[in-house]
C-alpha cells in the first residue's frame, strides 16, 4: 500500500510515482527453477508524473534506467498486468494529461514467440479513448496489431497552441480511429479515420461543421520513407482534397513528392479582407509537389482552374471571372485570365482577357511578358516584378514594372517603354502607397 518513487536527488522535490495498492498473485513453486511467475499483478490508482527541467533533465534517475536495462539469467511469465484508475502527465501541462487509465496485458513473458495483447482505455480532457491490439515483444522482429480510437475526443487542451494559427477548437469535438499493423522489420501499415465537429478557422467566414479526414499509408523502417497511398480531406461545403505521394528522411533532411487533387474550393467562403464579397470554385488536375525541408518554396507543376468568380469590395466589382493556371516544375508557370463586367466607380470594361509566364524565387514573383487586352485599351510589360513582405525591415508588397506599354485608341492615347515601382501597405481595411 502506498508505494512512493520519489524524484531522484538534485531534482525538484516531488514524486516521480505513486501507488495506492500493488497486488500480486505468485506461484512460488516455479522461484526454484529461477522462473518467475505470476498469475496476476494489479496496480491499483499509480500516479506518474514525468518532468523534464531547462536543462533537459528528466525525473529519472540513472539508478532505476540502469535496472531496467540490465540482462537477467531469470525467465518470467505474467498471465494477467492491470493498471486501474492511473493518472498519467508530463510537466504538469494540460496538454499531455491522462486521467482515468485502465489498462489491461495478457501475456508478458521473456520467451519468444508469445503474443502480448492490450486492451484499456483513458480520459482525455473528459472525452474517452480507447485500445486494443497485440505485440510480439520478444521477438526479433516485433510484430504488432494495434487500434486506438475516440468517439468524443476533446482538444480543448489544444485551444491556446491552435488560436496562434487562427483555430478556434473551444467547442470543437472530434471522433478518430487509428489502425497499425506489421513488424519492426518489413514496415508498418496505417489507416486513420478522423472526423472534426465545430471548428471555427480565422480565414474561413463561417464555422467547418465537420472535416472529414482519412489517410492510408505503409512506413518503411529501414528505408526511412513514408508511402502515403490515399489521402483524403473534406470540410463540409467548403473543399475536398485527395491524394497520395512519398515522404523520406535522406541524412538530415527530409524529401517529399506529392500528388494532389482539389476536388472544389468554394471561394465564398475564404475570409480574405473585410467588406468584401466574392463566390466562385477552385478546381484542380494533379498537381506534382516536390520539395525538401531545407527549401522555402517547393516545385509544383499541374493545372488549376477558377470558374464563375465574382468580387466586390467597394466601388470594384468584377462580374465574373475564368482563370486557368499552368504550373510549371521549374519554379514557374502561365497564367490565363479572362474577365467580363469590370467596374470601378463610374468606369465600366465589358470584357478584359490577360495572359503571361512567371516565375517564383525566393520572396519575389516575376511576370514576364505580361499582356492585356480589352474592347478599349490594350497594356503590355517585358517584367513585373512584386515583392512580398518577408522581414520587419519591408512593410508592405512592392511592384516594379519594366518595358510598359499601353494604348488607348479610342482617346488616342498611349505610353510606351515606360517604368513603373509602386508599394502599398495595408493598415487595418485601408490600403495606401
Amino acid at each position: 500500500h502506498n508505494i512512493i518513487v520519489k524524484n531522484p536527488s538534485g531534482y525538484a522535490e516531488g514524486n516521480l510515482l505513486t501507488i495506492k495498492k500493488l497486488s500480486l498473485q505468485i506461484r512460488y513453486r516455479e522461484l526454484l527453477k529461477k522462473h518467475l511467475y505470476l498469475d496476476s499483478i494489479v496496480v491499483k490508482e499509480p500516479a506518474l508524473t514525468v518532468m523534464r527541467d531547462s536543462e533537459g533533465r528528466f525525473n529519472i534517475s540513472d539508478e532505476l534506467i540502469d535496472f531496467f536495462r540490465q540482462e537477467t539469467a531469470w525467465r518470467y511469465h505474467i498471465n494477467e498486468f492491470a493498471i486501474q484508475s492511473g493518472i498519467i502527465e508530463f510537466n504538469n501541462d494540460k496538454k499531455f494529461r491522462n486521467d482515468d487509465v485502465n489498462i489491461v496485458l495478457r501475456g508478458l513473458s521473456s520467451e519468444r514467440g508469445i503474443k502480448t495483447s492490450i486492451r484499456g482505455n483513458t480520459t482525455y480532457a473528459g472525452g474517452r479513448v480507447d485500445i486494443e491490439g497485440w505485440i510480439y515483444l520478444k521477438d526479433e522482429s516485433k510484430r504488432l496489431n494495434f487500434t486506438i480510437s475516440s468517439r468524443d475526443f476533446s482538444v480543448y487542451p489544444l485551444k491556446e497552441s491552435l488560436s496562434q494559427f487562427g483555430i478556434e477548437m473551444a467547442k470543437t469535438k472530434a471522433k478518430f480511429l487509428l489502425h497499425a499493423e506489421g513488424d519492426t522489420a518489413k514496415g508498418f501499415k496505417f489507416s486513420s479515420e478522423m472526423e472534426i465537429r465545430d471548428t471555427a478557422f480565422q480565414f474561413l467566414k463561417r464555422n467547418a461543421k465537420g472535416i472529414v479526414f482519412m489517410a492510408q499509408a505503409f512506413l518503411n523502417v529501414s528505408d526511412k520513407t513514408l508511402i502515403i497511398d490515399q489521402t483524403s480531406l473534406e470540410a463540409g461545403d467548403v473543399t475536398a482534397l485527395t491524394g497520395n505521394g512519398e515522404i523520406r528522411k535522406v541524412g538530415d533532411d527530409i524529401l517529399y513528392s506529392l500528388m494532389l487533387k482539389i476536388g472544389a474550393l468554394d471561394i465564398s467562403a475564404l475570409n480574405i479582407m473585410k467588406n468584401v464579397k466574392m463566390s466562385g470554385l477552385v478546381r484542380s488536375e494533379t498537381l506534382r509537389i516536390r520539395g525538401s525541408s531545407k527549401r522555402l518554396v517547393p516545385e509544383v507543376s499541374g493545372d488549376i482552374h477558377v470558374s464563375d468568380a465574382n468580387f466586390e469590395a467597394r466601388d470594384f466589382h468584377i462580374g465574373r471571372l475564368d482563370a486557368h493556371m499552368k504550373l510549371r516544375s521549374a519554379d514557374g508557370g502561365t497564367l490565363n485570365l479572362q474577365i467580363n463586367d469590370l467596374k470601378y466607380g463610374n468606369y465600366s470594361v465589358p470584357w478584359l482577357q490577360a495572359e503571361s509566364d512567371f516565375e517564383y524565387i525566393d520572396h519575389d514573383i516575376i511576370f514576364n511578358a505580361t499582356g492585356v487586352k480589352s474592347r478599349d485599351f490594350n497594356v503590355s510589360s517585358s517584367q513585373t516584378v512584386i515583392t512580398v513582405p518577408h522581414n520587419g525591415k519591408q512593410r508592405g508588397i512592392r511592384a516594379e514594372v519594366k518595358g510598359l506599354h499601353a494604348s488607348y485608341p479610342k482617346s488616342k492615347a498611349g505610353i510606351r517603354n515606360a517604368a513603373l515601382s509602386l508599394t502599398v501597405n495595408k493598415s487595418g481595411d485601408v490600403l495606401a502607397g
